[in-house]
């Protein structure tokens, strides 16, 4: 999965253009192959009279260039293959005397459009209508996959077509040409002579048609007079213009001799450049070259200009395949955000933007393509003291303020995060991977929690306490414990920030954030709002690290100034920090590891467990703390459950977070894909049956899993035991009710559950019964800003949330008073 391009970006399509893509309409560019040349390529292949001296320099470098087609998934006209002739089948299809040429070329003509088809999750059979943008008898163009299939429609112009069929020198039959084809060249003519009589052809001679909703197709003359270009307009990613054999014009040729490559001077050439360069400009458009290597230097200086020229050029050095997938729409990108300065890149302390002092960063990847988004600080434990320093002399005054104080600038950040919650939901996904959707529900769930502690602020009073002597009374008070370390996970990079750190500020503590390496940008984001909405210099410290997380922890939890430090993540690594503060006896809220077991009992109704057990497992794909684990179902409902759930889960589409209609996103990060296959592999090895998935899908070029049915699950399989953040679904089956009550305890962690369940009383006696910290009843969510989150056993201590929440950072003060007179 290395290496994959960033997806194409040429912003909002301009609102005079009306041909724009339905909303859902999906596009992928497939490269399908590659030229390599060598040194001297051209000069020595030809005449180089008629090119350039910086398209002589360009073209005799080694270069290794991609060819390209495009499979667009149109909601109103099905699935749509650009192809551009993109492999040459058969090099002595041009001549012998041309031998010496491709003795320097290396080029594999079993581009594999099947393969790339399907690595976009759709097949061969789906594709109904092919554009030709260019085609020769010698450039297949993938048409053979199309043999015999009437019901694929193959677009041409019309002089495309007849210069391919016909000879212009003799006025020849087609079988007279294809005979001297075959004489000249020796090549196969399986495709040649079944692709006139066999496909479904449809032509036109003008020079602009509206093929459908949002494309359409121009004639670009070049190398064959009937070249054709198409112009695809997609709303968020803007008009991309996909050409063919641009550059390379047949006129020069002479007796089967290239007379030049580049032809500058020739007509049809200038003619098309300046028509490109007009629609370029009229739509601020890309021009996406998909056959010829000439194009690349020409239009970097005729066309693009402004837009930081694509550059398609890459190494294939290490790679074992050379089909690969580009997604283009839609997309967003960081670069879309109506605020820009939410997408801050350095760490912050005492209220400035900071670089690591090493100068060291860490890049920050988008888990749906691989992409990256930022270089970000990495701090160490040097950064980690100026942070808590700076913590500790805020808080001198913060501590001062009053709650309604606090709680007027809770709100204003509430506000903020709501009023820009567009901007906040690109950088969760781009960042984390989850759905636009679940984004946006995340910046609503972590505004929640500013808007409940605002609340909570002005509550923290204390009480007068009666005592047995008349002269006395005992008064009681709260107070903020000072810095609190506020270290936040993966999978809800703003909900668990502001979950702790809106308890944290409504006390009156001054805080030192550490986001997790691979979602900082959501973090950043945050503190800048906060800084708006009032909050002093000092009272928020973000440090941020991926390889020095280590030292980083260790500092936060023995420096004497932190004196509460709340962690949400492993039970591994929360034991390890509760060991750490032990030698300062901090205080801690651990929110660790969990294994959910979600149980439908018999009396169940069938529609209300599956789309409960689809939110509770398949929310965030799968990467929640209180995520379904282990789906226990009883006996009586099984079979019908388990197709029924099976069923729904093959509705959901997998793909990248901002594309309309996805469910699943891919992992955030590489390893729990290898986790998750690891659990695969084990229940496979120990009787599980794999019923729907079990695969990584690597052509999607990221971190993505197939949602995954396992049936006849067992307590001895590792994810009886483990928890696993994955789309993957184990079934278990149960008879009694006490039967799934020990299954369901059956584990070292406690932190959530479900019950599906259509018995109140059954629903008392189970919650009462399981060992977890929190309950849902014939639904798939567990937490609130108004209730306490949080587990038992080894999934830790303390409570998050509900009124609960606050008292994490409060300590209480008592106050003797003698009233005798």
């Amino acid at each position: 999965m290395a290496g994959i391009q960033k997806a194409l970006d040429a912003g909002a399509v301009p609102a005079h253009i009306s041909n724009v893509c339905p909303p859902g309409t999906r596009a992928y560019l497939l490269e399908l192959g590659w030229l390599e040349c060598d040194e001297g390529f051209v000069t020595r292949g030809g005449n180089s009279s008629v090119m350039s001296t910086a398209g002589q320099s360009f073209v005799n470098k080694r270069r290794e260039l991609p060819m390209y087609a495009v499979l667009i998934d149109h909601p109103h006209e099905g699935v749509i293959l650009w192809e551009t002739g993109s492999g040459v089948d058969y090099p002595t299809a041009w001549g012998p005397q041309l031998a010496d040429v491709f003795a320097r070329v290396k080029y594999e003509p079993k581009h594999e459009l099947k393969a790339a088809i399907e690595a976009t999750g759709h097949k061969l059979e789906d594709v109904k209508k092919i554009i030709l943008g260019h085609m020769h008898l010698d450039h297949a163009g993938g048409l053979d996959q199309f043999l015999d299939r009437k019901d694929v429609e193959i677009w041409v112009h019309d002089k495309e077509l007849r210069s391919a069929f016909w000879s212009v020198a003799t006025g020849a039959d087609v079988g007279v040409y294809l005979q001297h084809y075959m004489d000249v060249s020796g090549a196969r003519t399986t495709y040649i002579g079944h692709v006139k009589l066999s496909l479904n052809w449809k032509t036109f001679d003008e020079r602009t048609v509206d093929f459908c909703q949002g494309i359409t197709l121009h004639h670009l003359p070049g190398h064959t007079d009937g070249l054709i270009g198409m112009q695809l307009n997609l709303p968020e990613s803007g008009a991309f213009f996909f050409i063919s054999d641009h550059c390379h014009v047949i006129e020069n040729w002479r007796d089967g001799v290239p007379q030049g490559w580049l032809a500058r001077d020739h007509p049809a050439w200038f003619q098309s450049t300046q028509r490109l360069k007009r629609l370029e400009a009229t739509t601020r458009g890309r021009v996406i070259p998909g056959h010829d290597k000439e194009t690349f230097l020409q239009l970097q200086g005729e066309i693009n200009e402004g837009k930081g020229y694509l550059s398609l050029e890459h190494s294939i050095a290490s790679r074992t395949t050379y089909t690969k997938i580009i997604f283009i729409m839609p997309r967003r990108h960081l670069s879309d955000l109506k605020r820009k300065d939410l997408f801050q890149t350095k760490g912050y302390i005492n209220g400035e933007w900071v670089d690591a002092k090493s100068g060291r960063t860490f890049d920050v990847l988008n888990p749906a393509n691989l992409e990256k988004l930022a270089s970000i600080p990495e701090m160490g434990q040097l950064e980690t003291v100026l942070a808590i320093d700076a913590a500790h002399e805020a808080f001198k005054t913060f501590k001062k303020t009053t709650g309604r104080q606090r709680a007027r600038m809770l709100r204003k950040w509430n506000d903020l995060c709501l009023e820009h919650i567009d901007d906040l939901a690109v950088i969760i996904t781009l960042e984390n991977g989850k759905t636009l959707t679940e984004a946006k529900g995340e910046v609503t769930y972590a505004a929640s929690f500013l808007e409940w502690f605002a609340g909570e602020a002005e509550r923290t009073h204390g009480e007068v306490v009666p005592v047995a002597n008349q002269n006395q009374r005992i008064l009681t008070f709260q107070q903020p414990l000072g810095v609190a370390a506020c270290l936040a996970p993966w999978n809800f990079p703003i909900a668990m920030i502001t979950r702790k750190v809106g308890a944290a500020l409504a006390a009156g503590c001054t805080t030192v954030w550490k986001p997790a390496g691979e979602t900082p940008l959501s973090c950043l984001a945050q503190a800048l709002l906060a800084q708006e909405a009032g909050f002093p210099q000092g009272v928020i410290n973000i440090v941020t690290t991926l390889d020095l997380v280590a030292e980083v922890g260790k500092e936060l939890c023995t420096n004497k100034f932190v004196k509460k430090l709340s962690f949400t993540g492993s039970t591994r690594v929360g034991k390890l920090l509760a060991e750490q503060c032990a030698g300062s006896l901090k205080k801690l809220s651990l929110e660790l590891g969990g294994n959910s077991p979600f149980i439908v009992f018999d009396d169940a109704k069938a529609d209300t467990a599956v789309e409960a057990c689809i939110l509770a497992k398949f929310r965030n794909s799968g990467q929640t703390c209180v995520t379904a684990n282990r789906i226990m179902v009883q006996s009586g409902i099984y079979e019908k459950f388990a197709q029924a759930l099976t069923k729904r889960i093959k509705e959901l589409k997998v793909g990248n977070g901002t594309e309309e209609g996805v469910f699943i996103g891919p992992l955030t990060h590489e390893r729990a894909v290898d986790k998750a296959m690891c659990h695969i592999n084990d229940a496979k090895k120990h009787g599980g049956q794999v019923i729907l998935g079990g695969n990584p899908m690597d052509g999607m070029g990221g971190y993505f899993l197939e949602p995954t049915v396992i049936s006849n699950m067992k307590r001895e399989m590792l994810t009886t035991r483990e928890e696993v953040f994955a789309p993957v679904v184990g079934l278990y089956i149960f008879d009694t009710e006490e039967e799934a009550i020990d299954m369901a305890n059956d584990c070292d962690v406690g932190l959530g559950a479900f019950i599906i369940t259509e018995s109140i009383s059954r629903s008392w006696r189970v919650t009462e019964a399981l060992e977890v910290g929190m309950v849902g009843v014939n639904l798939g969510l567990l937490s609130a800003c108004e209730s306490p989150f949080g587990g038992v056993k080894e999934s830790g201590y303390g409570r998050e949330g509900g009124r609960q929440g606050i008292q994490e950072y409060l300590t209480t003060k008592s106050m003797l008073i003698n009233v005798a007179e």
